[in-house]
């Protein structure tokens, strides 16, 4: 093909990412021919077999057809650079592409390349993976992964580094693997170990201390896997935000770890932000929803929501010696409720959870500022440590709430610094209170035993029913359209979740597309109670745009894409991309939101309306208190 055609069809081709002097490969496993050149799609190859036999070169393309399924693993050989990665992705109109893996080890794989950018893709089966990167070259950088859902993996795991999608060196090898984006994935349905684990250096690297730099998971979606929901390991700089893990843990039997939703281990510098994680088990000792592993250092866990796990909402572990101490952990404005459902869990663990083993020790803790509903089926402390300390950084336990129905709050055999928390329990009876009079408390005041053994700078407990009122308050947003005088914005009928997103390729969509995960998480939960949702875009779409938005961002077909209501909304002044509004069936503006939105503010509130999802604890009863 001359210079000119080819730089015709790459301003024709919206989904190619092609130069001058750079291929833009056409795969069409129904209608193709591998005696052809691949280069236009009327000339598209049709096996992945053929597109497994060519070697790309920075710049190009494989591009395959919408709507189509691919039998075989798909493993397109060949490296890009940093001027020019290579770009696998899809062409035409309609649902993803589908490469189906079947029996093969995976249903796409990369081995000793680098600089790829997957998109717009549907990969099924594979055992025991879904999709694969990994190598034993000394460094492999840039990849990619944007709109891709992968499901249904089968097998028995016998390792950490295997599942839906697995980033890893390959077993004992010495390599790095820097600059990972991970971004609007699905993954669900695998009796092997990961939805998506991200191994920098991997687990067994013989110098011990590598790491792969500048890793993200983010607007990712994960659930119904045996093992983790998303687990970053051996990684510097690492982010994990904006994520949302269910049925996570669901291995019967343990065989090689036990699991957790979203966690990190020998993790430096990194942030996890903005998740929800909910239903996790374990046939083993963990169960949690976010752990901060042993190894960690400077590492943030903030505005996430863990609720409903079977253990522990949030722990921090030392481990194995030195080099598994965890250093500088913070902990701040997290949302846990309702954790700590399997009574073996719960008397071990908590809510909030310190430990230590094997000579490992944990150096500086801030926990701060963190919300607890705690109402597990024995009655134990809401936060629990046995952990040892080392350094002289602080640690601290200040500015919490903890709502405790067994009125247990803390049980520390550390030396840790307690200050400015408001401790919440039902009104005491008598049985409940100490025989004599707690120091520093007012003479007349009695103290519940479980408080006054854990925390007796705290003082006596306030109401549980005015804490969770004063919870429910402080979730509902920012609401300037709360106005009684306002013109209902849908007929009378429903609750409906509503985002605001900006369409891809605008101003606005990252943001946007981070709404997508908290929408249909919260369809998921609650749309048995009659939670409906829309999406509303900030300007006028085609229909040809909006199959493709959908099939690219997942968008389940519980949620509508409504044209005519977000034409009605920009007549308002709620138009702003990334805006998520709770309506009422009345159609004015119960609660409104602003991305980053924490998860747990829009579950509050859901649920102060429309009551508790299937599966999920209730919230406390207030009525039931005995007065004073």
């Amino acid at each position: 093909m001359n210079a000119r055609l080819t730089g015709l069809l790459c301003l024709a081709l919206a989904a190619g990412t092609c130069a001058l002097g750079q291929s833009t490969h056409f795969l069409d496993c129904n209608g193709g021919n591998d005696a052809d050149d691949s280069l236009t799609p009327k000339s598209a190859w049709r096996t992945v077999a053929k597109a497994n036999s060519y070697t790309y070169q920075p710049g190009d393309s494989l591009l395959l057809l919408r709507g189509t399924r691919c039998d075989g693993m798909l493993w397109p050989k060949g490296s890009g650079n940093e001027q020019a990665p290579i770009h696998l992705g899809a062409y035409g109109e309609g649902a993803l592409p589908v490469i189906s893996g079947g029996s093969e080890s995976a249903g796409l794989r990369l081995s000793d390349q680098q600089y790829w950018e997957i998109e717009n893709l549907e990969v099924v089966g594979g055992s025991p993976y879904g999709i694969h990167i990994g190598g034993s070259v000394p460094v492999m950088r840039h990849f990619k992964m944007t709109n891709v859902v992968v499901h249904d993996v089968p097998g028995t795991p016998r390792t950490k580094d295997s599942g839906l999608v697995v980033v890893a060196p390959d077993d004992k090898a010495r390599t790095r693997i820097d600059d990972v984006i991970i971004d609007g994935v699905t993954a669900y349905e695998t009796s092997e170990w990961a939805g998506i684990i991200v191994n920098g250096a991997g687990f067994d690297t013989p110098d011990g201390k590598g790491r792969g730099e500048h890793v993200e998971v983010r607007n990712s979606i994960v659930h119904d896997v045996a093992g983790d929901g998303i687990l970053l390991a051996r990684v510097s700089h690492g982010v994990i935000e904006h994520n949302v893990a269910w049925y996570t843990g669901m291995q019967e039997t343990e065989s090689i770890g036990t699991p957790n939703a979203i966690w990190e281990w020998m993790c430096r510098g990194c942030r996890v932000e903005f998740n929800e994680g909910y239903f996790t088990d374990s046939p083993g000792v963990d169960g949690g929803v976010f752990d901060i592993d042993y190894g960690d250092e400077d590492n943030l866990l903030r505005n996430n929501f863990g609720h409903d796990s079977q253990g522990y909402c949030i722990s921090v572990f030392g481990a194995e010696g030195a080099s598994g101490n965890s250093t500088h952990s913070e902990i701040r404005h997290n949302t846990c409720i309702h954790n700590g459902r399997s009574p073996r869990l719960s008397k071990r663990q908590g809510a909030i959870f310190l430990y230590t083993w094997n000579g490992g020790m944990l150096d500086g803790v801030e926990i701060a500022d963190n919300i607890v509903v705690w109402d597990p089926a024995i009655p134990v402390p809401a936060f629990q440590s046995t952990a040892d300390f080392v350094g002289k950084l602080p640690n601290r336990f200040t500015g919490n709430t903890i709502i405790a129905v067994p009125r247990a709050f803390v049980s520390s055999k550390s030396s840790i610094e307690f200050s400015g928390n408001r401790y919440c329990s039902p009104v005491p009876t008598a049985s409940d209170l100490l025989t004599q009079d707690e120091p520093g408390t007012a003479a007349a005041v009695k103290f519940p035993v479980a408080q006054a053994e854990s925390d007796p700078a705290a003082g006596t407990p306030r109401p549980l029913c005015n804490c969770l009122e004063e919870l429910q308050r402080s979730t509902a947003g920012t609401t300037p359209a709360l106005s009684a005088t306002r013109p209902a914005l849908l007929p009378p009928g429903h609750w409906e979740l509503v985002a605001v997103l900006a369409p891809p390729g605008d101003p606005g969509a990252s943001a946007s597309r981070s709404l997508i995960v908290v929408v249909e998480s919260m369809v998921n939960q609650f749309g048995s109670l009659g939670l409906q949702s829309a999406v509303l875009p900030t300007r006028s779409v085609s229909q040809a745009s909006l199959v493709e938005w959908r099939a690219n961002w997942n968008i389940s077909t519980a949620v509508k894409i409504d044209q005519d209501l977000a034409s009605r909304m920009r007549k308002t002044e709620v138009t702003a991309p990334g805006t998520l509004l709770l309506l009422s069936p009345s159609g004015q503006i119960a609660a409104s939101w602003q991305s980053p939105i924490p998860p747990g503010d829009v579950w509050l509130q859901i649920q102060g309306h429309l009551g508790t999802p299937a599966g999920a604890q209730s919230m406390p009863g207030c009525r039931a208190q005995v007065p004073h």
